[in-house]
Order: structure tokens, then C-alpha cells, then sequence
């Protein structure tokens, strides 16, 4: 399911306003995120959207409990270029916060 389909699923556009943000020269962004830019949708409404879609909590993390010391030994590049933030352990694996669950190019 593409971007502009999980916004109508979750009603944050109707189809006028797909067309609308579909339309607009978005310099090469998804759909959601020029809604965004656009100032249609909230960031926090499109994440809540496709973590409802991709099994992924939403996290705030001004509020979420964070293991610092995990960043000792985290990746920078992770961080600054992809999004990615170290949360906690869980077992031997360490749970990740992401700002676009649909990035998976991490070079």
C-alpha cells in the first residue's frame, strides 16, 4: 500500500486532498511527507499511521524512558543520517526508535 492510500485508510485525507498534495511539485518526496511540508497532515499523525500499519509503536520520545548507555556504542551515522535512536535492550537485541519506519536503505 503506497503512502497516499494509508493516509486516505486512516482518514488524515480525503480524495480531494490526496489529489491535491499529489498534484503539488513535491521535489521527490512520498506523499506523506509532503502533506506534511505541505502542513495538511501532522508528522505525528502519519507516524501514528504507519506504525498502526507496520506493527510499530509510536514514541514520543520527550517522554520515553531511554538507556543512555547504549550511545556510547551506537552508531553516529545511524543516528544523524538515518533517524535511528537507541531505546533500550530486549534480550540481546536493542529496540530502536525510527523518524520513517519506511527508510531501509541504512547506507
Amino acid at each position: 500500500m503506497d503512502s497516499g492510500q494509508i493516509l486516505l485508510k486512516h482518514g488524515l485525507l480525503d480524495d480531494a486532498g490526496l489529489a491535491k498534495v499529489e498534484d503539488a511539485e513535491t521535489n521527490g518526496l512520498r506523499v506523506d511527507q509532503a502533506a506534511i511540508e505541505m502542513g495538511i497532515v501532522s508528522e505525528a499523525d502519519v507516524l501514528r499511521a504507519w506504525g498502526e500499519e507496520v506493527g510499530m509503536e509510536l514514541v514520543d520520545l520527550e517522554s520515553a524512558e531511554v538507556d543512555v548507555s547504549l550511545l556510547a556504542n551506537f552508531p553516529q551515522k545511524l543516528i544523524h543520517r538515518h533517524g535511528l535512536f537507541p531505546l533500550s535492550r530486549h534480550n540481546r537485541a536493542i529496540v530502536v526508535a525510527t523518524s520513517d519506519p519506511l527508510n531501509l536503505d541504512l547506507n
